[in-house]
């Protein structure tokens, strides 16, 4: 008789399966801690931006939770030399992260995060008496790199002028790319030493580059580049960012002083590059504190014999130089960022103004300069439509007048904002019309309504026949095409009998009015003398044949 049947043995697992530890929490909390700190270590950099110190400080907290988690689960299992490699795996993570926060993508070089907590330090060290400075460089002529051979002949050239900053600075002195084409060195030494460096560096990246070949360029291609650089000394006192932009305000007075050379910052200049020194310091507070007015130079109609339009113009009433013409400020707008507000800040001042007028039954259209850097920035269809709304104003009451400067490397997408302002009513006015070399292909492709005649046309129309045969054909092309011409510039009798006697129907000058302020318009417009408009023709250059 057999006895009670025994459970069937259990299956012993095999030794490959015992080796497969189960998922734990602490497995968990390893992976989560790495990852969440590569966002916080990455993500700055991927929103175009630098990492913050706080992001670093708590993407190193997850790594150290990382590493104390792995600990943990060895003391729990019990098993022993697997404490190192836990360790080791997560400061090599950390180290890998850090290099690529820390690091420029495209050269390798420390970026600007670096870079600022580097000269955070040496600000320090300053304090116990280790000189320190700055030395900001900014490449000249890259731009036609980018624009004739490609970018990614301009992205190969800037990975050749940082292995040459390389291997020119010294060992303990830091390169940087803070973007773009503008790099940055750290300097453990004065400033004396620091421009010497700077000038050994002018002498290096000086010269023709060839462009490296690239997809559909020219092999031959070769391109004049050097850079210019700015020098600032560090102080203990100082904010890091304050001694960049020192070392900025050196960099301009090198580049205005003819580019491929070095500046200091706080030597003795001019009178010229000190004036551009006071007001690259002294723009950014202007438009906060109220020191910014607009005036207005009334635009008249010969057929008319009446103001039709006004042109905004903007003045700078600074506080010691006194008032600052817009060709003196507006370019450094441009450089420093601060046009797009502005150019924002006129466009709403001037249409408010031009509201009132209108209101009192003066029929006007009003002309407002726009930058290339406003259309760049992607904001100005929203920018003017926002104008024209808050002053409740038609938009053919306003003329956009843009350079043609505007359009170089910029002609789709000047072209397309351009026609949107076209199409809600804008009128485009192409501006200083025959400086440029290639205007009259724009002609065809952009929606301009206006010409405005350069002044230096009229400068010799008295009494030079070729000048006079220049203004005919431009007046012509204008009149083939069915586009208004403006002549600005007119300051004689002389010079607008000339223009009527040639055709021209839009006069712009003091002869005509001189710029007014806001309150005087009135008055300006409604005493305008038609008289002037009577000035007898000069007998030089006066007719000019269409043809012969």
């Amino acid at each position: 008789m057999s006895g009670p049947a025994r459970p069937a043995p259990r299956r012993r697992r095999t030794d490959a399966a015992a080796d497969v530890p189960p998922v734990s929490w602490r497995a968990l909390v390893v992976g989560c801690s790495l990852a969440l700190g590569a966002v916080l270590l990455l993500g700055g950099r991927v929103a175009g931006r630098p990492t913050t110190a706080t992001e670093a400080v708590a993407a190193a907290l997850l790594v150290l939770l990382a590493t104390v988690a792995g600990l943990a689960r060895t003391a729990s299992t019990g098993r022993a030399g697997t404490a190192a490699p836990v360790v080791e795996d997560a400061r090599t993570s950390q180290q890998e992260l850090e290099r690529m926060a820390y690091s420029d993508y495209l050269t390798g070089l420390p970026n600007r995060a670096r870079l600022m907590a580097a000269l955070a330090g040496a600000r320090d060290r300053v304090a116990t008496g280790e000189p320190a400075a700055v030395l900001l460089l900014d490449l000249d002529g890259f731009k036609a790199v980018n624009d004739i051979a490609g970018h990614e002949a301009g992205d190969l050239l800037l990975v050749e002028v940082a292995d040459r900053l390389r291997a020119t600075v010294r060992d303990h002195d830091l390169v940087s790319r803070l973007g773009g084409d503008e790099f940055a060195v750290l300097v453990r030494s004065d400033v004396v030493e620091a421009a010497v460096l700077g000038e050994r560096i002018v002498a290096e990246l000086a010269g023709v580059h060839r462009s490296v070949p690239t997809a559909g360029a020219d092999a031959d291609l070769v391109f004049d580049v050097s850079c210019s650089i700015g020098v600032a000394e560090l102080h203990a006192t100082d904010d890091v960012s304050v001694s960049l932009r020192h070392a900025d305000v050196a960099l301009r007075a090198a580049k205005a002083a003819g580019k491929g050379c070095v500046r200091l910052h706080g030597a003795s200049a001019d009178d010229a590059t000190a004036r551009r020194n006071r007001l690259v310091d002294d723009l950014p507070d202007a438009l906060a504190h109220g020191q910014l007015r607009l005036v207005y130079q009334p635009v008249v109609g010969a057929l008319e014999r009446r103001v039709l339009g006004l042109e905004a113009l903007v003045r700078w009433d600074h506080p010691v130089l006194g008032e600052v013409p817009p060709a003196e400020f507006v370019p450094l707008a441009e450089d420093d960022g601060l046009i797009v507000p502005l150019q924002r800040w006129v466009l709403e001042q001037a249409t408010a103004e031009l509201a009132g007028l209108l209101a009192q039954g003066r029929d006007l259209q009003l002309g407002v300069n726009i930058s290339v850097r406003h259309l760049q920035s992607g904001s100005l269809v929203r920018d003017v439509t926002a104008a024209l709304t808050r002053a409740g104003l038609p938009a053919r009451r306003l003329m956009l007048e843009v350079t043609e400067s505007l359009f170089i490397g910029e002609l789709d997408r000047a072209g397309g904002d351009l026609q949107t302002l076209h199409d809600m009513g804008c009128v485009i006015s192409l501006d200083d019309f025959g400086r440029g070399y290639s205007t009259f292909a724009y002609l065809t492709r952009l929606p301009v309504d206006v010409l405005k005649m350069d002044r230096e046309f009229l400068a010799g129309i008295t009494d030079d026949p070729r000048s006079a045969a220049l203004v005919h054909t431009v007046i012509e092309l204008g009149r083939r095409l069915e586009i208004d011409v403006v002549a600005e510039g007119v300051e004689t009798p002389g010079q607008l009998a000339a223009l009527r006697a040639l055709g021209c129907r839009f006069l712009q000058g003091f002869l005509l009015g001189r710029p007014t302020q806001p309150e005087d318009l009135p008055a300006v417009i409604d005493a305008f003398d038609e008289g002037l408009l009577d000035a007898e023709e000069p007998l030089a250059a006066a007719t000019v044949p269409v043809s012969e």
